[in-house]
This record gives structure tokens, C-alpha cells and sequence, in this order.
């Protein structure tokens, strides 16, 4: 086993490797659930687990999809990081979990206020979409984003606010998860939401902190810049939740558009980290972390589901997921531009 651990660390930068290294985990991963789920069903036939145990499942989900998250921010600093990187980088995502308060605690004042409703027709979706979630979280976020505004507003730390910005978007989207999860259990949420969700507000938190960082500190170069940023971030989730929520008048169901509003996410953030960051030179690379947590995270979810579904409708479900977040996954993997060995 340690072997081949050492053989996949040493091969990460390669696609022969990280094509290995899923398979070697989707092969042994659902031997052991199946195994486990058959198991289960000839000495717990009734069994089922609590609420209780189901949440503290859940909440684990949640928290190794942003732990991979966090590894794959933190591999944008250069060199070797210190140990109060890490103590910034948790409370960066406190501060993120925290701005869900008044994101939620602003929504009714400002839906009342401006009288914003989804409706049931893409123009008033994208309407609400656009001017209620998507202004609303953006700016919360960016609210509790500024605590660590002291730390980057001197010269030369575009990365670091970046990377934090980030941080808090991930934040967010880790509380939000939890919802999510809870409310659509053994459907695959998880795993779309990795490569959706944590990805929308990972990159659009990121750029928008940044624009803040940059426009306070010399606000006469960076203020139509940092405002086209806002608009970019705003415009970018309303499209996204609108294409997933209402058919678009003329064309039908387009919610599988929605991974261009995703692409363009991906694009404002990884435009600034190339300028800024560069490339790893050691560890593991950020491709096969990406696709090995991936590829982790579809299993958890499936092992969840095998406790109350058979272990056949359980990864039909998880699997339709899975197939589904590919194209998004390679919109991530495709922006990273890893030089990758064959």
C-alpha cells in the first residue's frame, strides 16, 4: 500500500498517473461499498441510521469537499507554507460560514423591499437571480471579506487577497452545502456541487476581494476595473442559478448551459492566478488532487446512500451525478493548465 501511495505522489504530473490513481480508488472504493452494503443487509436488515448520525455524515461531506478546496488554494502560494498561513486560511473560512447571517438576514428586507420574486418564467428568475442572491451573497461575502482587508492592502499582496477572498467564498459555499445536502440526500448533490457551487463562489469571492484590495489602495487606477469585477461576479451568478431554475423562453430546459456561466467564474479567477502564482514544483499537482478528491467525494456520497438505498439504485444515482459534473470538473482542470507529462 505504501508503494503504491509513493507511485501515485511521484506520478501526479502526469495523466497516466492521476488516470491510474482514479481508478485504482473508484475500483477498491466500490468493491469495499458494495461488500459493506451486502453486509449490511444480511445482519441489519432493518437498520437505518439516526438523524443524528446522518447529519454528522453530511457535515463530514461537507467538510472534506472544502478541505480539497482549501488545499487547492493554498497551492497557488509559492514555496513552502508556514504555519500562520494555515491560522489565516481558518479564519478566512470562518469569516466565509459567518456571511451566510446576513446574506439570509438581508433577504426578506430587500425581496420586500424591491418586490423580488422568482416567479415562473426565465425573466423574472433571472431577475430575482441577478438582483437578489447574486448582488446580495456577492456583497455579503466581500462584507466579511474586509477583516482581512489589513493584511492586503500593501503593495504586492494581489496574491494573498486572491487566495483569501477565495477562502471566504468557500466558506459560504461549505455552509450551504449542508442545506443542500440535507435537502436532496442520495441524489448526488454533493458530488455536483463540488465542481459547481464550491466553484462559483471560490473564484467569483476571490476576484471580487481582489478588486477591493486593488481599489482601495489606489482607487484612481482600479476603480472602473474593480466595478466591471463586481458587475462580472453579480452578472455570473445570476446567469448560473437562472439557467438552473427556469427553461429559457424559445429554447427549453438549458440548464446544462449553466457550465458556461462556470467557465466564465473560472476564467476571471484563474486569469489573475497565472499572473500572480506560479506553477507548483513539488507536491502533488493540482489536477490529480482535483480528480482524486472528486473521485473520493463521489464515493463517500455513494456509501451514504448505500445506508438506505440498495447499493444498485444508489450508484445509479451518485453515478448520473458524477457523469454529469465531468464537463464542469474539466473547466476547472482546463484553467489550471498544468504542464501535465502523458
Amino acid at each position: 500500500m505504501k508503494n503504491i501511495l509513493h507511485y501515485f505522489y511521484d506520478h501526479s504530473y502526469s495523466v497516466r498517473g492521476i488516470g491510474w490513481g482514479c481508478m485504482w480508488l473508484l475500483g477498491f472504493g466500490l468493491l469495499f461499498i458494495s461488500l459493506s452494503s451486502l453486509l449490511a443487509q444480511v445482519f441489519f436488515p432493518s437498520g437505518t441510521p439516526s438523524a443524528g448520525t446522518t447529519y454528522i455524515y453530511i457535515l463530514c461531506l461537507s467538510l472534506f469537499a472544502g478541505v480539497i478546496w482549501t488545499r487547492l488554494l493554498l497551492s497557488l502560494f509559492p514555496g513552502r507554507l508556514h504555519w500562520r498561513v494555515g491560522i489565516i486560511a481558518a479564519g478566512a473560512l470562518v469569516l466565509g460560514w459567518l456571511s451566510t447571517v446576513p446574506t439570509l438576514a438581508s433577504m426578506r428586507w430587500l425581496d420586500t423591499r424591491f418586490d423580488l420574486h422568482e416567479g415562473h418564467d426565465f425573466l423574472s428568475a433571472f431577475r430575482y437571480h441577478l438582483l437578489s442572491v447574486g448582488l446580495r451573497e456577492e456583497l455579503c461575502k466581500l462584507l466579511l471579506f474586509t477583516p482581512m482587508l489589513i493584511l492586503v492592502l500593501r503593495k504586492n499582496r494581489d496574491l494573498e487577497a486572491l487566495i483569501l477572498g477565495g477562502l471566504v467564498g468557500l466558506g459560504f459555499a461549505i455552509e450551504e452545502n449542508i442545506t443542500y445536502y440535507i435537502l436532496y440526500q442520495h441524489s448526488g448533490v454533493a458530488v455536483s456541487r463540488f465542481v459547481s457551487a464550491n466553484l462559483l463562489h471560490v473564484t467569483l469571492t476571490g476576484v471580487t476581494a481582489l478588486a477591493l484590495a486593488r481599489v482601495l489602495r489606489d482607487p484612481k487606477t482600479w476603480w472602473l476595473d474593480s466595478l466591471q469585477t463586481l458587475m462580472y461576479a453579480v452578472a455570473l451568478h445570476g446567469i448560473y442559478n437562472a439557467l438552473l431554475s427556469q427553461p429559457v423562453p424559445g429554447f427549453g430546459e438549458m440548464s446544462y448551459f449553466s457550465g458556461a456561466a462556470l467557465a466564465g467564474c473560472a476564467y476571471l479567477f484563474f486569469r489573475e492566478a497565472h499572473t500572480l502564482s506560479p506553477l507548483p514544483q513539488k507536491g502533488i499537482s493540482r489536477t490529480a488532487l482535483f480528480c482524486w478528491g472528486f473521485c473520493l467525494l463521489c464515493l463517500l456520497e455513494l456509501l451514504l446512500a448505500t445506508f438506505t438505498l440498495p447499493f444498485d439504485l444508489a450508484l445509479y444515482l451518485i453515478g448520473q451525478s458524477a457523469l454529469a459534473g465531468v464537463f464542469t470538473g474539466y473547466i476547472f482542470v482546463h484553467q489550471v493548465r498544468e504542464p501535465l507529462a502523458p
